[in-house]
């Protein structure tokens, strides 16, 4: 009887919407208290504290871009939502696999100087304070995967 009183609010959770998800200003960040996001971005970039350094590719940042952009396409329960091509980034909601909770992922491709280039990624929770390290997981696997060949 009680899974009869749990299943409206599962469908609910499963359902819900990320709402309008927007790009962030990555220079001028406020990151939230609750530990539900993830920054992978160079220090000289943000303002804000990241959680890691992304690593720096010998691949001009358009290269770069292109083999990002073409992993993105085949990740599950992923949908890009919004695109600023010409700023070079892009924007993601990722559902999580066993309750479909929206996640949000920001990703910006920088040139590097002299010819290398890097990504950004900014991956945050909608719902909870918590996430059980989902966003860092995520984007450690797309670093670790999403390799340029260069």
């Amino acid at each position: 009887m009680r899974w009869r009183l749990a299943l409206p609010l599962f469908a609910f959770l499963t359902g819900c919407s990320a709402g309008q998800p927007a790009f962030v200003d990555l220079a001028t960040l406020e990151r939230p208290d609750s530990p539900n996001t993830y920054l992978l971005c160079p220090a000289d970039l943000t303002r804000a504290t990241p959680d890691a350094e992304p690593p720096t590719y010998e691949v001009p940042r358009v290269e770069l871009e292109r083999t990002w952009l073409a992993n993105l396409a085949e990740e599950p329960r992923t949908t890009r939502v919004g695109a600023e091509p010409d700023r070079h980034r892009y924007l993601y909601v990722q559902r999580t696999q066993v309750l479909r909770f929206p996640d949000i992922v920001q990703v910006d491709f920088v040139d590097r100087p002299p010819t290398g280039s890097t990504v950004c990624l900014y991956s945050r929770s909608v719902y909870g304070y918590s996430d059980f390290g989902t966003n860092r997981s995520r984007v450690e696997d797309w670093v670790r995967r999403f390799q340029p060949q260069g």
